[in-house]
């Protein structure tokens, strides 16, 4: 690809993002994409034939950058495994806080696909949206397994499971905030970022070796 056509598509999709988090995926239309992102429809469509396909883009783009953070957060800890795991967790809580813009278009994205069996999109764009999704599943589960070699962590299930359930229970209950933070504080009374906090807590006494 030529440095110009990347950087339009580079344009393109910083454009559709800033769009899609203030209208929303449903309300967007790719017509709009294109006039904010400075070219018309037909150049649009040359670059992302379906507007499945763009926004595929875009939540592959958001997700690396977590991915870039979760990183960062390993790169930081130390101690025994749990404590790590524990460390992680609620770093990754507090990150979320700060960007509930993005959770609340992550909760949007998973709401407009679903298990959709029709997705307009090319099987590179849904590979490579699978690997970028399991980028911290694969970081979550090297530091349960650190807890579990080193005496910190116990688990007798599976460890597959364990990870998947951790991160994905994680993830919808944070894009649950993010959509119905405002409601729940009314109908709950308590602070939205605390449930998820306490969340994570009882991850923590459920599987730190006693």
């Amino acid at each position: 690809m030529s440095e110009k056509r990347a950087n339009t598509k580079e344009r393109i999709l910083q454009e559709a993002y800033s769009l899609l988090l203030v209208e929303g995926i449903h309300e967007t239309s790719m017509e709009e994409i294109a006039e904010v992102s400075g070219c018309t429809r037909r150049t649009l469509y040359r670059y992302f034939p379906s507007k499945d396909e763009l926004i595929f883009e875009v939540v592959i783009r958001v997700i690396t950058e977590w991915n870039l953070v979760q990183q960062e957060i390993g790169a930081s800890l130390s101690g025994a495994g749990m404590d790590q795991v524990e460390m992680y967790l609620k770093a990754l809580v507090a990150h979320m806080e700060k960007r509930l813009d993005t959770m609340r278009f992550l909760g949007a994205f998973d709401f407009y696909f679903q298990d959709r069996s029709n997705l307009q999109c090319s099987d590179d764009v849904k590979a490579r949206f699978n690997q970028v999704s399991h980028g911290g599943h694969a970081y979550l589960r090297t530091l349960v397994e650190q807890g579990m070699t080193d005496g910190s962590l116990r688990y007798s299930g599976e460890l597959d499971v364990l990870v998947s359930t951790i991160s994905q229970v994680l993830w919808s209950f944070g894009q649950r905030v993010a959509l119905r933070g405002n409601q729940i504080e009314e109908e709950d009374h308590v602070s939205r970022m605390k449930l998820i906090e306490c969340q994570i807590d009882l991850y923590i006494q459920a599987l730190r070796q006693s």
